[in-house]
């Protein structure tokens, strides 16, 4: 039997946008490379390459903005980007070139996202349809001044037929959970999802929908944290 795990995630139509796919790398008709970026005491500036793999010439806008929008201190204009908007041939590819305003340490790490977001072409007057824009988001991290990483810490919440399981990261670099399951008895519920970050001092929730339980149960989570696989033992509440 298999129950589908999946993370809380806000879907927010936006205008006429469609988001990208993180994990595969594109939206639409670019492709970018690498999927995320990493700054450190020693490694300031970074770049991004994007290519057009339509047919059709894309411009697309690059620009940056705190994660989480609310993240006391950290502003879009700590990150720049150069060239903010480029126009590309069918085929053609472009480096993008990432950069810190200034050094940014601290005690906690700090996230940003990066997105490319293709700007509309101008439509004829007699053209049909609807136009839509496509959107990518590309996660960037500076580095904490002593980075430290501690186990994520679960809780559980019933909700009916559902469990809702959130993972607090008490460390001050973010962590990824690549996969979740949940054990009970002998049988297993694994996840069907993508990776999701935990960002420093951060909570994430997971839910696990058809699955009701009896507080007081002990239930085994198996997740895979990077090369890390870790069994955690939590009480149903």
């Amino acid at each position: 039997m298999h129950n589908r795990l999946t993370p809380q995630a806000l879907c927010t139509a936006w205008g006429l946008v469609l988001w990208g796919s993180m994990s595969l790398g594109h939206a639409g008709g670019l492709s970018v490379s690498p999927m995320r970026l990493d700054f450190d005491g020693s490694r300031n500036i970074s770049a991004l390459t994007i290519t057009n793999t339509s047919r059709d010439t894309v411009t697309f806008e690059v620009d940056t903005t705190p994660w989480p929008d609310n993240a006391p201190g950290q502003s879009a204009r700590d990150i720049v980007v150069n060239p903010p908007i480029s126009t590309l041939a069918p085929g053609a590819r472009k480096t993008i070139r990432v950069g810190l305003v200034k050094r940014i340490g601290g005690e906690q790490e700090r996230s940003y996202r990066i997105y490319i977001t293709e700007l509309a072409s101008p439509r004829s007057a007699d053209s049909t349809g609807v136009g839509v824009r496509l959107r990518l988001g590309i996660p960037a991290f500076v580095q904490a001044d002593s980075p430290r990483e501690q186990a994520l810490q679960w809780s559980v919440q019933r909700e009916d037929k559902a469990l809702e399981l959130t993972a607090t990261n008490p460390g001050n670099i973010h962590q990824r959970v690549a996969s979740l399951s949940v054990e009970r008895g002998d049988k297993q519920y694994t996840a069907a999802q993508k990776s999701s970050y935990i960002l420093a001092g951060r909570s994430t929730a997971f839910r696990l929908e058809d699955f009701a339980t009896q507080p007081g149960e002990q239930l085994v989570l198996r997740i895979q944290t990077g090369d890390k696989p870790v069994r955690v033992s939590v009480s149903v509440p």
